[in-house]
């Protein structure tokens, strides 16, 4: 491949050309995941477009005397590629088992996750997404809006010697957006919205959606009574789910670092809550035919019925374990999730919230506060408004949770109908029983 050729079929080729090579230079294997990446960029403070394009490839290869060694590094030209290769075998050390995954069945179509509108859209085409958000924001009371829109398109390439190449093309389009009150110490709102298709985000009402939780956030009213029902709004379900993911790693698990280890099969939630990664799902954020190890993602019951149910498992413990991995595995050995899907339930907000009485609707994280995955600890300072049967009557301000992962789960005892997309979590309100706001 020359350094000027660009887009999967020439990456499949330089992919093949780099396992030829590392095997002459006495691999007994080898396996590398390429990705290119473009990014466009615009916001309300920046009319014009910013494009990059960034590269990485990773190589591992396995020489004789069952000794294994990686690297990795931007490689836009075959220099750099036959230079990260080198450094691969210069770093190789024993390994006990350092053999190339199998390639397992792959789905490489029909995942929905590459948007063939992207090369025809124009400038103006991005420019409006960001001028639709700041109008539509536009009102008494309102300080200013800040708007920023971003696109990127990922060409991925895994390769070993024990299977053919493979590339995989995807799109991603993201709007975030702050609403700040004219007030100099009043609320501040935020939201972003991320999707495989641009129609998805050019469709979202973000400013309409800023302008009410602002204005909802300076309203006020008398905290609700102490130990009365939570009710978790999607998009805080979404931003905590996320974080919790590291403690269902079989490694985490298996090495005692998770709340979950010695709980396996066990009761740690409500029996309403379900919950699934499932990486191949149509059009979902983060759905793709292969991991950065070459294996196709399978679906992982986390939570079922409020049970522990399945653990996402890299390539080096289920060969230990004689068990398929997971297809959740960067090339670093960090975790890369799915999609998460929390099984909605088959009531609305207008047919349980009579039900509750007065109660905390919790509508978003006034900062990221902590969970350790170890122990399960969590603080969550929350955004907290007094509700009823008819919603939302005014906002208490911030209220913060201070819990175990568990008690949290446990407390779960409806989940309505409401589910909506919030980044890569698919999920409804969470209706709590039991716990206390300070």
């Amino acid at each position: 491949m020359t350094d000027t050729e660009k887009g999967p079929k020439p990456r499949l080729k330089a992919a093949t050309e780099l396992l030829h090579l590392a095997q002459q230079a006495g691999a007994s294997a080898c396996e590398i995941h390429w990705w290119e990446q473009h990014r466009l960029s615009l916001s309300s403070a920046r009319r014009s477009a910013q494009t990059r394009r960034d590269n990485a490839l990773w190589v591992r290869v396995v020489l004789p005397g069952r000794r294994a060694g990686q690297a990795r590094g931007p490689a836009a030209q075959r220099a750099s590629a036959e230079e990260i290769l080198r450094q691969a075998i210069a770093s190789a050390t024993p390994h006990p088992d350092p053999a190339i995954p199998a390639r397992l069945p792959l789905q490489t179509r029909g995942l929905g996750i590459d948007d063939p509108r992207r090369v025809h859209l124009g400038l103006e085409d991005r420019r409006d997404l960001i001028d639709q958000a700041i109008s539509s924001a536009r009102a008494p009371g309102v300080g200013g809006i800040s708007v920023e829109y971003e696109e990127r398109a990922l060409a991925r390439t895994y390769a070993s010697t024990q299977v053919p190449a493979v590339a995989e093309t995807s799109t991603e389009f993201e709007l975030r957006a702050r609403l700040r009150s004219e007030t100099r110490h009043g609320p501040v709102a935020r939201t972003r919205m991320i999707s495989r298709s641009f129609a998805d985000v050019a469709c979202r009402p973000l400013g309409i959606q800023l302008l009410r939780f602002l204005r909802a956030l300076q309203t006020s009213a008398e905290s609700p009574p102490s130990g009365c029902p939570i009710v978790l709004a999607p998009v805080v379900a979404s931003e905590l789910l996320p974080r919790l993911l590291e403690a269902f790693r079989f490694e985490s698990v298996s090495a005692g670092r998770s709340f979950i280890s010695n709980r396996m099969g066990e009761h740690i939630a409500g029996e309403r809550l379900h919950i699934v990664d499932d990486a191949s799902r149509n059009g979902g954020p983060c759905s793709r035919a292969f991991d950065e190890r070459g294996i196709p993602p399978r679906p992982v019951q986390l939570i079922r019925e409020g049970l522990t149910s399945e653990l996402y498992q890299g390539v080096d413990s289920a060969r230990a374990h004689d068990a398929r991995p997971s297809g959740h595995e960067r090339s670093s050995g960090d975790l890369w999730p799915g999609n998460l899907i929390v099984r909605p339930g088959n009531r609305s907000r207008n047919m349980v919230f009579p039900d509750l009485g007065t109660f905390a609707l919790v509508e978003g994280l006034a900062r990221p506060g902590t969970i350790d995955i170890e122990t399960g600890n969590i603080r969550l300072p929350l955004h907290v408004f007094r509700a009823s049967a008819g919603g939302a009557e005014g906002y208490v301000g911030e209220k913060t949770l201070n819990c175990n992962v568990v008690e949290l789960l446990g407390a779960v005892t409806h989940l309505l109908s409401d589910h909506i997309r919030e980044g890569f979590v698919d999920t409804p309100s969470w209706v709590l029983q039991g716990l206390s706001l300070s």
